[in-house]
């Protein structure tokens, strides 16, 4: 099944008040039902559909309801040796702590707790080695995102993952009558978390990769030089596949992108490299970059600096190239194609500023 809000059109996300292009790999969201928990096992907790307003602005959110102490919580069934990301929307009614929790023979006990009347990631704590790389996201009227990263170890003797309410005091106990209202749970294999990926049957429901392309685009392309202009955040520092924008003709192409690893890259590549300029930094953040392609005149610019150049080296032949992709796995901002080669004065400005008349 393919799922979306939209399909086969651009999603815009507005974190931080300015619109980017939202390119995400496939994910496969392996919770069924994912608004309707009375689907799920659970213990210790009584639930109640459709109680209140979602992130979603309908009123499709569950209130869940402590009535035991130990271990309030519902589970989702997972794998051994695997690796997850788990969220889930909630708001508080009474009781400020959530979490996430799962047990094997092999590691024991891991929780993550979350409080959720800060909505602060200085706030949140962990038990166990299961769980890691917490955060918590602020989606207004008292809503937050929680997610958290599982490695399952190689016990069959194991719990599912748990969504829990627990306590300041206790990672494995709550208090009866506290209150919380949740929406849009998620499982999915990969070390972070992607956009909610709604799902209103027993099965699961995977979402296709957002990939932006333009074909017979040599029109559009000079060959010869140029430079390719970006404005990007990496949805996670380390990537599972990789983010580019790249103009090509095959293999043979000339590129901006985060490998494996933590470069930024710019590169030409025609069989063999012609230009290849890594440069670490931190992609998980608003990054400016632009490659600037000429024979012999290559080099890397990120954030108003020049950090790698190549004076050896050719390009291609007039109209040779003749396909522009933007890859997934980040948040786009702008993406620019110039059909000549700036000056270093002129890229250094536009990785400061953006796209400015009175820098060209």
């Amino acid at each position: 099944v393919q799922a979306g809000l939209l399909e086969n059109e651009p999603r815009i996300d507005y974190t931080g008040g300015t619109g980017s292009l939202l390119l995400e790999p496939s994910r496969t969201n392996l919770i069924g039902y994912t608004e309707y928990f009375l689907n799920h096992n659970q213990y210790n907790v009584t639930f109640t559909a459709n109680e209140t307003i979602s992130p979603e602005n309908v009123v499709n959110a569950s209130m869940f309801e402590v009535t035991g102490t130990s271990q309030p919580r519902i589970e989702f069934t997972v794998s051994t040796l695997s690796t997850y990301s788990l969220s889930i929307f909630i708001k508080k009614k009474v009781g400020d702590y959530y979490g996430f929790g799962f047990y094997s023979s092999d590691l024991g006990n891991s929780y993550v707790r979350f409080n959720i009347s800060t909505g602060l990631n200085s706030d949140i704590t962990y038990s166990g080695s299961a769980l890691s790389n917490g955060a918590i996201e602020d989606f207004g009227n008292g809503w937050y995102r929680i997610s958290a990263k599982l490695i399952t170890g190689s016990s069959t003797s194991k719990s599912g993952a748990k969504c829990a309410a627990m306590t300041a005091s206790s990672f494995s106990a709550s208090n009866v009558g506290y209150q919380f209202y949740i929406y849009g749970a998620q499982l999915e294999q990969g070390s972070y978390p992607t956009s909610y990926i709604p799902n209103h049957s027993g099965g699961s429901v995977t979402r296709g990769a957002d990939d932006a392309y333009i074909t017979s685009a040599s029109s559009a392309i000079n060959s010869e030089e140029g430079v390719l202009f970006c404005e990007v955040e990496a949805l996670n520092e380390v990537l599972e596949s990789f983010f580019e924008f790249k103009i090509s003709n095959g293999l043979n192409q000339v590129r901006i992108q985060f490998p494996s690893g933590s470069n930024i890259q710019g590169a030409v590549y025609d069989g063999a490299y012609q230009a290849l300029i890594n440069y670490a930094a931190t992609r998980k953040q608003n990054n400016k970059i632009a490659f600037k392609y000429k024979a012999n005149d290559f080099a890397l610019f990120i954030n108003g600096t020049k950090v790698g150049s190549d004076t050896s080296g050719t390009t291609f032949s007039a109209n040779f190239l003749n396909r522009i992709d933007l890859g997934n796995e980040a948040k786009v901002k702008q993406a620019l194609l110039f059909p000549e080669a700036l000056s270093d004065a002129q890229c250094s400005a536009l990785t400061v500023e953006g796209l400015k008349e009175e820098i060209l």
